[in-house]
């Protein structure tokens, strides 16, 4: 999971950090848009 990977660099890559967040918030955002689709 991404998740895990935020704890990571987050205390010495704090930049890192927020681009694992934009990934993974777009990730989930496609995620939901395919599944949303596919529900109708």
């Amino acid at each position: 999971m991404p998740f895990i990977i935020l704890q990571i660099p987050a205390k010495k890559y704090p930049v890192c950090r927020v681009v694992f967040y934009l990934i993974a918030i777009a990730t989930v955002y496609v995620y939901y848009k395919i599944t949303h689709t596919k529900i109708q």
